[in-house]
This record gives structure tokens, C-alpha cells and sequence, in this order.
């Protein structure tokens, strides 16, 4: 699967069909242990911190931090 600039991808699925995993895998939380996997051209193992200030991540637990404002959570995470 290949994603393009602007586009928008939905990840569906019952319990236990692996959203969550294949969301840490590109959010470079997690390694992959087969295939391949490259993140805006880079595999994802070799992630940098370059590599992951590009990419957005929002967790879906309510996780805040009670000193920044709403804005500044969402920039943060």
C-alpha cells in the first residue's frame, strides 16, 4: 500500500486484526519482524529523529498534558 501527499487513509477492522500494531509500526514504535516497511523513503528500522518529526502521531488514550493548551497538545504529540 502506498499512500501520496494529501491523502487520507482509514485503518478499520475488528479487535485483534492488528490496527493498533500497524499504527506503531509507522509511528516507529514498534520494528517490524518481516517484509518491509519505509516511511517517506526510509526503512523504518533505520528511524531518526528527522525521519520522526515528519511524521504525526495522536494517540487514541486520553493522554494531555495539563500545562499546554489544547493547541499545544495536539502540536506536541
Amino acid at each position: 500500500m502506498e499512500a501520496g501527499p494529501g491523502e487520507v487513509l482509514a485503518v478499520i477492522g475488528p479487535n485483534g486484526s492488528g490496527k493498533s500494531t500497524l499504527l506503531r509500526l509507522l509511528a516507529t514504535d514498534l520494528r517490524p519482524t518481516q517484509g518491509k516497511l519505509h516511511l517517506l523513503g526510509t526503512p523504518a528500522w533505520e528511524a531518526t529523529a528527522p525521519l520522526r518529526r515528519r511524521l504525526a502521531w495522536v494517540p487514541d488514550e486520553p493522554v494531555h498534558l495539563d500545562a499546554l493548551t489544547g493547541r499545544e497538545n495536539v502540536e506536541f504529540f
